[in-house]
């Protein structure tokens, strides 16, 4: 217990929890945008196929915040009546079917509107006034309105060329990170560090998506485990999933055993 240091400023306590209204919490969650079948070989051979059999993004936000009451950010652990316990990258394999090892997430979080014309064929990135260091701060995002109607006016068909089939793919793996895998705080962009990984779409698969969900999940978790704070941005569905298949007495009826990936229809 001496490693516990947060105190009063924990979410927790018996106070915080008595004095929080749950009605004020919510999780960014997007509503599901349904692939175009030309461009599954593409999405399936980036890594991504386990999480197509997902055909809705809807959360329990009140299950949620519980687990958050219990997640202490100095051990990244949910302390536990029967012990402790962590989401892990053997979890994110299971429940998701992501690639655990390989090379790392990252990149630069700030490019010019180049980067959207050459992979994506349309500039959806917003140039940011020049000396505007907050913005570099945050890093720039992709507006996922924009990208969904770019997305929805991308029409596929069997003489469509495989030019036209990677670009919807990589739009389609844009939203996905932005809506499902790495939602933003604000809700309404994706970072645009994710879009220059898309740039060899046979090459998407070399990369730890797994670590990075994992990373980006503990990353919402410590955030979120401070009273008062009431948005938790990070992939949710796979916290949920978790905890139904950790503690499966508090998962909704299901008459059917769990598979693995936990992703499925």
């Amino acid at each position: 217990m001496s490693l516990l240091t947060m105190g009063d400023e924990h979410r927790g306590t018996i106070e915080n929890i008595s004095t929080f209204d749950p009605k004020r919490f919510r999780c960014r969650v997007h509503e599901y945008v349904p692939h175009d079948p030309l461009i599954e070989p593409y999405i399936r051979g980036c890594g991504f196929g386990n999480l197509l059999n997902i055909v809705s993004y809807s959360v329990d936000y009140k299950f949620i915040l519980a687990l958050l009451e219990r997640w202490r950010p100095e051990t990244h652990t949910f302390h536990l009546p029967i012990g402790e316990c962590t989401v892990t990258l053997e979890d994110v394999y299971m429940l998701l079917g992501l690639r655990i090892d390989g090379k790392a997430v990252n990149g630069k979080v700030n490019h010019v509107n180049d980067i959207c014309n050459e992979l994506l064929g349309a500039p959806l990135l917003d140039d940011e006034p020049e000396g505007d260091t907050s913005s570099q701060a945050r890093g720039q995002g992709i507006n996922l309105k924009y990208l969904r109607q770019y997305y929805n006016s991308i029409v596929l068909s069997e003489d469509s060329t495989e030019y036209e089939k990677i670009i919807k793919a990589q739009c389609y793996i844009m939203i996905l990170f932005g809506n499902f895998l790495f939602p933003e705080s604000t809700g309404n962009s994706v970072n645009i560090m994710y879009l220059p990984l898309l740039r060899n779409i046979n090459k998407v698969n070399t990369y730890s998506w797994g670590s990075a969900v994992l990373a980006h999940l503990y990353s919402a978790l410590c955030k979120n485990a401070k009273k008062n704070t009431c948005t938790f941005f990070s992939c949710a569905y796979l916290l949920q999933a978790w905890g139904w298949s950790r503690m499966p007495s508090l998962a909704p009826e299901n008459e059917r055993p769990f598979a693995f990936p936990f992703a499925t229809k």
